[in-house]
């Protein structure tokens, strides 16, 4: 059963919500935004980027855009959590106010364990969106965009801290390896077998390794990687014609059926809303 609360969003820069629900499991994502989950109840096991971070009441998780992300559940449980979304677009007119995060390694200290959750404030940003949300006033919006701000700069000083280092289970070396190669290719005409020749090992072997670690294929996550690029440079813009190019697809006709399978519609349709 779930019983999840919406208490505000704007499309396209932030989202704020609150859930009181069953434990279930959440496939892989990636997204182009910054998502910061406070879990208030339950236990949890969230993976980013073929890290284990086991979370428990008071814990916090955060992911930068484009970090891949799951979660599941140990047990069967009631939990609550809160989700911020908060999307480049909000912060962009003041992103020089901002610290940077995006240095920080995918998959390594993405969790905030519930005393450093107290300590760094982080925990009274949440207590705030709850109260300018439920109800929401007319001050909400200015409000969003100045916890917006507050919850990446505590955040900051938190990843910053030294205090973060041991936190989650270290992800195999091997997959942090192809993750890395992934990561600085996705754009090129890279397959499996490219994958596969700079590991110096086996290609069905990669791929059993991969999904192992990770939950999804190696081809799932370079094709999610280039369709959540090639989303944003179409809502920037970009004609479908030269996208499909530029996020490392062969051809037209390839790029058109990922994007219709993983996005739901054709390019054409996501580009006119």
């Amino acid at each position: 059963m779930n019983d999840k609360i919406i208490r505000h969003s704007d499309k396209g820069k932030y989202a704020y919500s609150m859930m009181h629900s069953d434990g279930y499991t959440f496939d892989s994502q990636i997204h182009p935004f910054y998502e910061i989950l406070y879990l208030n109840a339950g236990r949890m096991l969230y993976n980013v980027e073929g890290t284990d971070y086991m979370l428990g009441e008071g814990d916090m998780v955060f992911t930068l855009p484009y970090e891949m992300h799951s979660f599941s559940f140990p047990e069967p449980c009631r939990y609550e959590r809160q989700f911020f979304h908060i999307y480049p677009a909000l912060i962009e007119p003041v992103k020089d106010l901002i610290p940077d995060l995006s240095k920080k390694e995918p998959g390594k200290m993405n969790c905030i364990p519930a005393a450093a959750v107290s300590r760094y404030g982080l925990d009274n940003v949440f207590r705030r969106l709850e109260e300018c949300t439920d109800p929401e006033i007319p001050e909400t919006p200015s409000l969003m965009l100045a916890y917006a701000i507050e919850a990446l700069a505590r955040l900051h000083a938190a990843v910053t801290s030294g205090e973060l280092s041991s936190a989650g289970a270290p992800a195999n070396a091997n997959v942090r390896r192809i993750l890395g190669y992934i990561d600085k290719n996705y754009t090129s005409h890279i397959d499996l077998s490219d994958i596969a020749e700079y590991m110096y090992m086996d290609r069905s072997y990669v791929g059993r390794l991969f999904k192992r670690h990770t939950g999804v294929s190696v081809m799932l996550y370079v094709n999610m990687k280039r369709i959540v690029l090639a989303k944003n440079m179409i809502m920037n813009g970009t004609p479908a014609t030269e996208v499909y190019e530029r996020c490392g697809f062969n051809d037209y006709s390839t790029f058109y059926r990922a994007f219709k399978r993983y996005v739901g519609v054709s390019p054409d349709k996501f580009r006119s809303g």
